[in-house]
């Protein structure tokens, strides 16, 4: 009923933001304890990335006849509460006993002081039936009967012998039954379809020994007299609700039977809870300590479990808020509740701790809406809104020394926590922590074990907005604060240093969190549950006052079960997780997600689109099966979502979207603990960046297993440095067939690709420094089409082609193949892995392996192992660079890099054999769209080859567009090279990545470049983004690349003063045959043999630049005539197994141009060949022994610091480019 109150703000909704305030009078450092806070220890101050929602966000305009929700309105309204009971629990998780029938189990708990009422009473309350419910719940309980889950929504007769009066409803909320036991017998009377709509009733039963009446509205529905002489068993009125779905208001049970005048007089009236005969009633208020006021003598406050007081808003101008101008909702909620499809409500800003639910009911029962249209949330123009989960805390804070360490603790009064959380919470901890941010449970696991109870914990700490640490058995920084460290350098003293367990268990282990006993580092905290006593560690910055501090105490704040059509659009989800059970089409839209996470089960086509995840557990979809009908559905689409510093225990998990068609597109995963992601059967994964997963499980960045590969397609795609887990995997015992891979990068993993089944593509994959396989295709874990046969061999009907593989390639002479080889290959069978346009680095290496012996270490020779790929290509991502420094000098005795920063340019370089040395493939490199397992994102996705024949790798050598994956930031970004970079060679083209946009037709970014020789700006067309310029040598640059008028920033590299060989190579002119590209790190000069240099000079040297050529000795056997300098005139001469090959093409030389004497051992020589070299382009020269006894050796291009590699089975690129011939320009 209405209880004219107006609402304190600090009740229903908190209003307390995340402020900067100041240290106030409850922060103390003068206690008894005689402790002062140092102030010497400071914290960051950003644990939130730089992207807001209204970065992610265009502009929009508001949409005709939309609602609005103004928090601002709660003062313009009084409040009337109610009590609720849904689907879900105090946590939020679902209590279903199927996945898709939803069950109540909210009940509010009466025993404390039960009523036992005699063969005279009344029962009366306000319901509102919603209507719903699984077929357990054709009954459903308002009044009586008892909460046994085994005996929930059986009917009266079941258990009603011994149950004192009741009062149920039937036929899933619209009937009414209603009686009590005897002891020995259970007496009953129905009424159907009396309140078969959804509205409010009255409902009162009244027994006055003999005649048992049913009153709906004050009017009489029936009379009875079958009960005459009966007396109901002495059993308590213990129960409000158990299994109803519903509202309920005005409980009042009598120990008098009322006429129905009396009920009618007072119906629609508030009582005092004095009258004559009244034993309970509950007005649905709460008491201080969160229970729910019995307002009679009896004082039987009742404790809610599960069930949720709401508040109904009203005033002398709206009865009820509408979402207009006028009668704005004053809380999401409210919203929320009355949304119907075709809605579209605007939230005005602030920050909202509400817990939103809605749920539809679907059964085999009940038909759900087929509108086609949305109910939509979206944030209003240019504002700022938050959903919050966390709740603030107003405490004292005194300063307590603990252990010598000074620090903070405060007595939490949870009374007053119950009811900023709109839920009973208390000091009891869980054994078994309902929190996934902690790392206890996976999100699929929470349904199971977070069970409708009240005890709560303390999972989150925030002071003055900054995230705060549960106090860890050993001391890391902040895990907010990130790394700037990676997996092959992991930063110590963080969550991702090897010092940190793996995994913690619950409060009650050796590897607990929060323990006082472990707080004795800033930014822990702790808390005792016996005492409700809360410990903080603090920094000068953060200290702790009555109005700054705020805590997570729930799980779940979002919450829809069997309801679809939902869009959320620009909001910020702070500090709780959101369940999706059983709802389609469900969207978020420039959204922000911060300490939250995301569980989706046995649901269809939902869509995270333009989204930002930071300090989370992950996401977790499961669709609907196979087996269900979810083939045809469509999945979860990912498209455009950032996930960052996401997981907190290197204990696997991932981003998981089970089920069909799902599409990942444009996603990126970076510092997260945690594994990679399961995309699921049929699906669709492209420009995907998964970098720096510090997991060390068996799982990897793109796993699919089974049936989950059938028809799926991955594709323009980065897997990089997740050294514990495989690139990309196809699993499982039975390996699934017709999984398409192509244009993927895999490097610094365990392993790089690792693909089982059979009758799977397998074009332009790039895999290096991966620690064991970079490329695997073994035919074991095959089973047949069917999955059903005994093991078989696999792959044997697969394709790869224009693939590297550095190290190893399991398998690959045998894919396709039609014979039951072994899954080893010949190193010396490179003219087969040529017609493939495979590029394998063993099978490059002149000195490999013994003939005859197998791939095991004892017979590796201490010499190169394996040619190396990234002197194949421009400018890519290095292993040994994201090394710490001291571990490249321990290891090569110099640091081979002059700074730390990545590149990611996997292009060929110029000269590069990987050049016009692939095969076409029909819809993958011709240019053709062609509906593969996947059609094209757009016209020309998969784009056509440049020159004679397509590239070997990911890569396309002079294409104008460069792909590169992942998140794509509001603004221009991942410029290539990297901003700060040096030693760009003079020769480049300058890369970078469009915003995103859901449209890029008509799309144009201009690119400015300013520095010496250059002052240009050029536009370009989407998907167009490589510029290519010529710079002089030595020169700083700058550029930048606006979209939309929006800046990406100003970004500058360094260029080099020389160039090195596109090719140089030591040949013996006698033996007339085709060279294989050996990386050999030496050019012999003898007398059969010439060493041959192939340079490009940039086009922006012209006759005012010294130009020098620059050569290192590595060996001198012999020399008495000296060495000749000769021009060399063939040009386009090369490595490939073509006909301009070196070691089959004419050798004459041109004019001879200088002599080299006295030489000594590595001790660089220079000779000015300025007036030798006197035009740009291609220019080759030739050294040549004088003497047929003279024998001199100098480092070529391929020279690497070298180590023992005998024991060692990858190489990494330490190139030792000071002795690499090249030359210079002054």
């Amino acid at each position: 009923m209405k209880k004219i109150l107006f609402l304190s703000l600090s009740i229903f909704l908190s209003v307390t933001i995340i402020s900067c305030s100041k240290k106030d009078s409850s922060s103390s450092s003068d206690s008894s304890n005689n402790c002062t806070i140092d102030t010497s220890i400071t914290s960051g101050t950003n644990n939130m990335s730089d992207i807001s929602v209204r970065s992610l966000s265009g502009t929009s305009s508001l949409r005709e006849n939309a609602s609005f929700v103004s928090k601002d309105s709660i003062s313009q309204y009084q409040v009337d509460n109610y009590l609720l009971f849904d689907p879900f629990n105090d946590n939020g998780t679902y209590t279903s006993n199927t996945s898709k029938i939803p069950i109540g189990r909210d009940f509010a708990d009466l025993t404390t002081r039960p009523v036992t009422l005699g063969n005279k009473f009344t029962i009366e309350t306000l319901i509102y039936s919603d209507q719903r419910g699984g077929q357990a719940n054709y009954y459903q309980r308002i009044i009586g009967g008892g909460p046994s889950l085994g005996k929930l929504g059986n009917p009266p007769h079941y258990d009603g012998k011994q149950s004192g009066p009741y009062i149920y409803t039937t036929g899933y909320g619209s009937g009414l039954m209603y009686g009590f036991g005897t002891g020995t017998l259970n007496l009953s009377e129905k009424v159907e379809n009396v309140i078969a709509s959804q509205k409010w009733y009255h409902v009162a039963t009244t027994f006055d020994g003999n005649t048992f009446k049913l009153f709906v509205d004050g009017l009489e529905v029936k009379s009875s007299t079958s009960f005459e002489g009966e007396t109901p068993v002495q059993a308590p009125v213990e129960y409000l609700g158990a299994d109803f779905l519903g509202k309920m208001d005005e409980v009042r049970i009598w120990k008098v039977a009322r006429t129905q005048s009396e009920i009618q007089s007072t119906m629609s009236q508030n009582l005092t809870g004095t009258e004559t005969g009244l034993v309970a009633y509950y007005p649905m208020d709460l008491t201080e300590d969160y229970k729910l006021t019995d307002l009679s003598i009896n004082q039987n406050h009742a404790i809610l479990k599960g069930a949720e007081i709401v508040p109904k808003f009203f005033s002398d101008s709206c009865n009820k808020p509408d979402g207009s101008l006028n009668c704005p909702y004053p809380t999401i909620s409210n919203a929320f509740e009355d949304a119907r499809p075709g809605d579209h409500i605007y939230i005005r800003k602030g920050r909202y701790s509400e817990v939103l639910k809605k749920w539809d009911g679907d059964t085999a029962f009940k038909t759900k809406d087929n509108s086609t249209a949305l109910i939509i949330f979206e944030a209003y123009p240019n504002e700022e809104v938050i959903i919050d989960g966390s709740v603030p805390v107003n405490a004292k804070w005194e300063t307590y020394n603990h252990n010598g360490h000074c620090i903070f603790k405060s007595i939490l009064d949870f009374n007053s926590i119950s009811k900023e959380a709109k839920a009973p919470v208390d000091s009891n901890y869980q054994n078994s922590l309902c929190s996934v941010e902690f790392g206890l449970q996976s999100a699929h696991e929470l349904d199971t074990t977070c069970t409708n109870i009240n005890k709560r914990d303390i999972w989150h700490l925030w002071v003055n907005g900054r995230h705060m640490m549960p106090a860890y058995p050993i001391n890391v920084k902040n895990p907010v604060d990130g790394t700037i460290g990676n997996p092959s350098n992991p930063e110590p003293g963080s969550i991702f240093s090897e010092e940190f367990p793996v995994a913690y268990g619950r409060r009650d282990d050796n590897n607990s969190l929060g323990a006082l006993k472990d707080l004795d580092h800033p930014e822990e905290w702790a808390f005792d549950p016996s005492n409700s006593t809360l410990y903080y560690y603090p920094t000068s910055n953060y200290i702790p006052n009555s109005t700054n501090v705020r805590i997570r105490v729930k799980d779940r704040f979002l919450l829809s079960w069997n309801q679809d059509k939902l869009v959320f659009r620009k909001i910020h989800f702070f500090g709780g997780s959101l369940g999706f059970q059983s709802s389609d089409n469900i969207t978020f839209e420039d959204c922000k997600f911060s300490f939250s996470h995301m569980y989706t089960s046995f649901a269809s086509n939902h869509t995270i689109r333009n989204c930002v995840f930071e300090h989370v557990a992950g996401l977790r979809y499961r669709g609907i099966s196979l087996g269900l009908g979810g083939g045809d559905r469509p999945g979860l689409l990912l498209d455009n979502v950032l996930f960052r510093n996401i997981n907190r225990h290197k204990s696997g998990g991932g981003t998981f979207s089970e089920g069909p068609n799902n599409v990942w597109r444009y996603v990126t995963k970076e510092n997260d603990v945690g594994g990679g992601g399961w995309p699921g059967y049929r699906s669709l994964v492209e420009y995907i960046r998964f970098e720096n997963l510090h997991a060390n499980c068996d799982c990897s960045g793109i796993q699919r297993n089974s049936s989950n590969t059938f028809f799926s397609t991955t594709r323009y795609s980065w897997i990089i440095n997740a050294p514990h887990l495989n690139g990309v995997r196809f699993d499982s015992k039975c390996g699934g067939q017709n999984g398409d891979i192509h244009h993927v990068v895999s490097l610094g993993n365990h392993r790089g690709f690792r693909i089982k089944g059979d009758y799977h593509d397998l074009y332009h994959l790039t895999a290096y420094n991966n620690a064991t396989l970079d490329v695997s295709v073994p035919s074991y874990k095959y089973c047949g089409l069917d999955r059903l046969g005994p093991q078989q061999l696999g792959n044997r009907n697969s394709n790869l082609k224009n693939s590297i593989a550095e190290n190893s390639c399991q398998n690959c002479e045998n894919v396709p193949a039609d014979n039951d080889s072994t899954d080893n290959n010949s190193i010396d069978n490179a003219s087969h892995y040529y017609s493939r346009g495979i590029w394998w680095g063993r099978m490059l290496s002149p000195l490999g392996f013994e003939p005859g012996k197998n791939w095991t270490t004892p017979y590796v020779l201490p010499r190169v192992f394996h040619a190396v790929t990234p002197k194949e290509l421009e400018n890519p991502w290095l292993r040994n660079r994201a090394w710490s420094k001291e571990k490249r000098i321990a290891k090569y005795g110099v640091d081979p890099f002059k700074n730390e920063i990545q590149n990611y340019d996997f292009r060929p370089r110029k000269g590069s054999d990987l050049i016009d040395t692939g095969v076409v493939v029909e819809g993958i490199n011709d240019g053709q769209d062609k509906d593969l397992n996947h059609l094209p994102l757009y016209p020309g996705q998969n784009r056509k080859f440049v020159g004679n024949a397509p590239d070997v790798g990911a890569y396309e050598y002079g294409d104008l567009v460069y792909w590169i994956p992942g998140f794509r930031y509001p603004y221009p970004s991942v410029p290539i090279p990297n901003n700060k970079a040096l030693d760009i060679p003079m020769e480049y083209s300058l890369v970078w990545n469009y915003p995103y946009k859901i449209n890029y037709d008509n799309v144009t970014a201009t690119v400015t470049v300013n520095g010496p020789g250059v002052n240009r700006t050029e536009t370009f067309n989407y998907p167009n983004n490589v510029h290519f310029q010529t710079f002089e040598p030595g020169g700083t640059y700058n550029w930048s690349v606006k979209v939309d008028n929006i800046s990406g920033g100003n970004w500058s590299f360094s260029v080099e003063d020389r160039i090195y060989p596109l090719n140089d190579r030591s040949v013996d002119i006698t033996d007339n045959q085709t060279l294989i590209h050996y990386q050999i790190n030496t050019l012999e000069v003898s007398k059969n043999n010439i060493a041959f240099l192939r340079f490009d000079i940039p086009t922006s040297i012209t006759n005012s630049h010294t130009i020098k050529l620059n050569l290192v000795p590595q060996n001198v056997v012999s020399l008495t005539g000296g060495i000749a300098v000769h021009k060399y005139d063939r040009l386009g001469w090369g490595e490939k197994m073509d006909n301009n090959n070196i070691g089959t093409i004419d050798h004459t030389l041109g004019t001879q141009v200088a002599t080299l004497s006295s030489l000594v051992a590595d001790t660089a020589i220079s000779l000015d060949l300025s007036s030798v070299i006197n035009s740009t382009g291609e220019q080759s020269l030739a050294l040549r022994a004088i003497e047929p006894t003279d024998n001199v050796s100098f480092y070529s291009r391929e020279k690497l610091y070298c180590c023992d590699y005998k024991n060692s089975y990858t190489v990494d690129y330490a190139p030792q480019k000071d002795v690499w011939p090249s030359i210079s320009f002054q």
